[in-house]
């Protein structure tokens, strides 16, 4: 999970802010391109004790890479953080 800056997503008539972003792969061929599942999720707050709640799911999907980002994803050393910010490029969103 990374932290990304505020995100403004309307839900059933409500304004939201997403604060988490999650991304895990849902398929690989590992060959030429793999599926990925994304959450964008708000922080869940604090119970009357001040424990933390779990965040909750604001907005989600799937993204494909395949083609040269494939090839470049598996020749990063550190390839989390590789698909991660393609993904964050992708969706338009920005960590912190």
């Amino acid at each position: 999970m990374m932290q990304i800056a505020p995100t403004q997503i309307w839900i059933n008539g409500t304004q939201r802010t997403a604060t988490q972003f999650d991304l895990r792969i849902i398929h690989d061929d590992l060959q030429s391109k793999a599926t990925l599942y994304f959450e964008l999720l708000e922080d869940g707050g604090a119970n009357d004790e001040g424990e933390a709640l779990p965040a909750v799911m604001l907005a989600s999907g799937n993204l494909v890479i395949e083609g040269d980002d494939y090839v470049n994803w598996s020749a990063e050393v550190d390839i989390n953080l590789w698909v991660y910010n393609w993904a964050l490029g992708l969706l338009n969103l920005t960590a912190v």
